[in-house]
């Protein structure tokens, strides 16, 4: 007798319980009608059937979709500020190093020229061997600054326009949610379909963009910014010293013959 009730019992709530998830009033009525996955999927017939779950369920699923977008424009906005200061940074240092080269090039060049030794550059005194090892290697840390700094300003104007994607594609939702909110009211209100078919339309492009949106940030970041430094193997390599103290002296060099004045003089008889 008791297992009788028992499953009697449990009959009524299981089918209590399909009755309420097909009804519409489920947490999640769409899992268990017509789709799967959006919402904005259900054919047409499917809607016109039940246009007031369709609603709620539309408006539920626009809501989640903008969420995430909001959450992601949010952390993206969290990296271009780290990515800014990461690049302002670097290039105080870029900066710091060329003022360095731009004084302890000249210095070397005098002091090898006279064979005086030591001498001094930023306050501090060198004798050779150390002062060609010191502009080697700072010349090498301002090539690794000038990456970073041309990465994270690529980084941050990535980051710059993918803020403004998701803000247009937000700014889409919210006007679909107000649509959808009238079309609810008025389903609710005089049974009227609108324009079911439109709204449905919109909402799947709009669906399908931000999932594209979404994956678009999965992929936008994603770079190797790894760094090799050249191998020094013990020691300065001399071609390589005498490159960085030559960088520049074309440039110089075609400069000065731009600038130089005309020697033609012309002659009255």
């Amino acid at each position: 007798m008791n297992k009788t009730i028992v499953t009697v019992t449990l009959g009524v709530v299981l089918a209590g319980g399909i009755w309420w998830l097909s009804s519409g009033e489920g947490p999640l009525p769409e899992k268990f009608r017509y789709s799967k996955d959006s919402v904005f999927k259900w054919t047409p017939e499917n809607i016109r059937e039940n246009p007031e779950l369709w609603y709620r369920s539309a408006r539920r699923e626009t809501m989640d979709i903008r969420k995430n977008l909001a959450n992601s424009r949010f952390s993206i906005t969290q990296k271009r500020i780290k990515w800014a200061n990461l690049e302002a940074t670097a290039k105080a240092k870029v900066r710091g190093y060329t003022a360095f080269l731009e004084r302890a090039k000249p210095q070397y060049t005098e002091a090898d020229a006279s064979g005086i030794w030591p001498v001094s550059v930023s306050g501090r005194r060198f004798e050779q061997p150390k002062l060609q090892s010191t502009i080697v290697k700072v010349h090498r840390d301002r090539d690794r600054e000038r990456k970073r700094e041309r990465t994270y300003n690529e980084m941050t104007t990535k980051a710059e326009n993918m803020a403004l994607k998701l803000t247009d594609k937000l700014d889409s939702l919210m006007e679909l949610d107000r649509d959808l909110e009238l079309g609810q009211e008025m389903a609710d209100a005089a049974k009227s379909l609108v324009d079911l078919n439109g709204l449905s339309n919109r909402g799947a492009e709009i669906a399908a963009t931000a999932a594209a949106l979404q994956q678009e940030i999965e992929n936008l970041f994603d770079q190797d910014l790894s760094y090799v430094a050249p191998h020094l193997p013990g020691g300065v390599d001399e071609a390589d010293f005498d490159a960085i103290m030559n960088e520049g002296t074309e440039a110089r060099i075609l400069h000065i013959e731009t600038v130089k004045p005309s020697t033609s003089v012309g002659v009255l008889d």
